[in-house]
């Protein structure tokens, strides 16, 4: 059988749409870089006859997926410039203040509120008193260039011990310091019994400071950055043990370390101590926090800690 080659019509569609031909009737003219085809009727040029194809038309656009989940957070961008001051508010009422009368030589102030100012300041008078008729309280410091005069108390912060009728640990408070050598004073006033017995008094001293966050000791559970000592004066009564034996009020102190910042103080005190108390001395970058506590056993309490016994003398 004779090899027959049969080839159509064809050209690009650009030269298809420039040339425009009609196609003969049953004619298939091919668009060689479409794969689109058109067959000819004889009278309709190319541009208005319908496509046939080895591929059929685009169809309609399906309906829009769901949106994806949103992505990571990017960087925060940099602050923006600080914008201009607002303008002043108005001026607050005058506040409660201080009456400052004057006889002769004798400067009388007395407060009109709890909330008193002081209505003068840098008050200075040659060879005149000054009489505060009511209490005087200041968050600053308290200078005096002469003679102070006192007819009351003066008070610090003097902290008072519940009563146990058993032994007992005793949480005083937590010192929050730095570790920078700083340094704790507690000076205890307390006592067991309440026999007419001077005895059973005891005047106890502690001081325990902290080191530099490098040097240590070992504690009863780890590195302790804190060391102290304690002493008691045995002329003023032992707590009531017996001359040689140790004190009983308290008869130690366990200092548990919280962290390098913070250590708190346990006393063990014997039976009936009511009316204790104690006050401390701390520079002004430290905090002192009373407790009181009673923890109502004598089982030393848990954490890293170290045990001072006080000495006597």
């Amino acid at each position: 059988m004779p090899y027959v080659q049969l080839q159509f019509r064809r050209d690009t569609a650009e030269n298809w749409i420039s040339n425009n031909p009609v196609l003969a009737s049953g004619e298939l003219g091919l668009e060689i870089n479409t794969e689109l085809f058109k067959i000819g009727n004889g009278t309709t040029v190319w541009v208005s006859l319908p496509y046939g194809g080895l591929r059929g038309y685009m169809g309609y656009t399906g309906p829009t997926g769901e949106t994806g989940p949103i992505g990571l957070s990017g960087e925060t961008g940099p602050t923006g410039e600080t914008g201009l001051t607002g303008a002043t508010g108005p001026t607050g009422p005058t506040g409660e203040g201080i009456i400052v009368s004057n006889y002769a030589n004798t400067r009388i102030l007395t407060a009109t509120g709890i909330n008193s100012a002081n209505a003068e300041s840098n008050l200075v008078y040659a060879n005149s008193t000054l009489t505060i008729q009511n209490n005087i309280s200041t968050i600053g410091n308290i200078y005096v260039g002469g003679d102070l005069t006192i007819t009351g108390n003066i008070r610090g912060n003097v902290y008072g011990l519940n009563d146990s009728s058993t032994a007992t640990y005793i949480n005083l408070g937590t010192w929050t310091t730095t570790n920078t050598g700083q340094t704790l004073y507690i000076h205890l006033v307390s006592h067991a019994g309440y026999n007419a017995d001077i005895n059973q008094s005891q005047v106890t001293e502690l001081m325990f400071k902290t080191s530099n966050n490098v040097n240590y000791q070992t504690g009863s559970a780890g590195n302790f950055y804190a060391d102290g000592s304690a002493y008691v004066n045995s002329k003023l009564g032992r707590g009531g043990a017996i001359t040689g034996s140790a004190m009983l009020a308290p008869s130690q102190f366990v200092i548990l370390q919280n962290s390098t910042l913070s250590y708190t103080i346990f006393g063990l005190f014997a039976d009936w101590m009511n009316g204790s108390s104690y006050y401390i001395q701390t520079p002004p970058v430290n905090t002192w926090t009373h407790s009181g506590v009673i923890a109502g056993n004598v089982t030393t309490p848990s954490g890293n800690s170290i045990t001072i016994i006080p000495s006597y003398v």
